[in-house]
């Protein structure tokens, strides 16, 4: 053996050794997180490995029937209902990188510049409101407003001389419709994630900002904005996740329609689970983890793609 070859392995056993006694020097820390990780193996990470094995069988929620391999992908990768799920997701995605995004940073950027700290701590007060109402609180006003009869939305039309609507009722307004349902768009927990990764800044590069003569507007765009990244890219995957996933407010308004004009990939699971109509008896959780399946790999590879292109902009930033 070389001499190479043997430092080698003697730097191997000395990593081997430094590593083990690191971990037994820490070993009651890992005895305090290992209740955490049970937890874990066996409400997460245990329901999602028997989603991805039962997504090959059909089953109806108490007994796995048979094999039936891809077939459950298949049907689902060529149903016209899930292929409108996917572009509403798409349309809605689109509109949720825009304001729903920005908002919160712009509101965070003006507390943050306000020099009355009492000021600042009411601002952050009235703005976090909106995060502790119950969501389905909000939906429900929201459903008044969209009644079509007598609702609060069709009173101000109607007082403006233009003709109701039927809104959630209708193909092409039920989007922009529910679109609606997060204005104004600055307040809730995104803009304190925000406000807190402003006043980490430190004071000095403010300071160095300030002497350099740069205005409020060149310190955002050249200071604040890059180094909020972090925050920014924790959003957007986040985003991405709901987007993916989510259906509570759109089951509670619209449960997809009207004719599907609402769907999306998280509703389209949850009616091959349940059924489409709570009077329906179809139940097929075989079809419903095969979604599950599909959107895991859709979240991973979206997410995968925005961390590149954060280390992209990192570099860019470094430079």
């Amino acid at each position: 053996m070389s001499a190479k070859a043997t430092a080698h392995s003697t730097q191997k056993r000395s990593d081997q050794k430094s590593l083990l006694s690191r971990i037994w020097r820490a070993r009651y820390l890992y005895l305090f997180l290992t209740p955490s990780l049970a937890f874990l193996i066996i409400f997460v990470y245990w329901p999602a490995a028997l989603a991805f094995y039962r997504s090959f069988f059909i089953f109806d929620g108490y007994s796995i029937n048979r094999f039936v391999g891809l077939n459950q992908f298949k049907f689902i990768l060529t149903d016209p209902e899930f292929h409108i799920s996917l572009k509403n997701m798409a349309i809605f995605l689109a509109f949720e990188m825009t304001l729903p995004l920005f908002g919160p940073i712009i509101a965070a950027e003006a507390i943050y510049n306000l020099h009355n700290r009492r000021h600042q701590a009411f601002w952050r007060f009235m703005l976090i409101v909106p995060a502790i109402i119950p969501a389905l609180v909000l939906l429900l006003v929201w459903q008044y407003i969209y009644h079509p009869i007598g609702g609060a939305a069709n009173i101000i039309l109607e007082a403006l001389g233009l003709p109701p609507q039927t809104w959630l009722a209708d193909p092409v307004l039920v989007k922009p419709a529910l679109m609606f349902t997060h204005v104004p768009w600055v307040g809730g927990v995104w803009m304190l994630v925000y406000l807190a990764g402003l006043l980490g800044i430190p004071p000095e590069i403010i300071d160095a900002s300030i002497v350099d003569g740069a205005s409020r507007l060149r310190r955002f765009f050249s200071i604040d904005l890059p180094l909020l990244w972090g925050q920014i890219k924790l959003t957007m995957i986040l985003i991405i996740i709901y987007q993916i996933q989510g259906f509570f407010g759109i089951l509670v308004l619209t449960d997809g329609g009207p004719a599907n004009a609402s769907l999306v990939p998280g509703l389209y699971l949850y009616h091959q689970a349940f059924g489409a109509r709570a009077s329906e008896a179809i139940k097929d959780f075989g079809k419903a983890s095969a979604v599950g399946v599909i959107l895991f790999i859709m979240i991973l590879i979206l997410s995968f793609m925005l961390e590149r292109f954060k280390r992209s902009d990192d570099k860019g930033f470094s430079q």
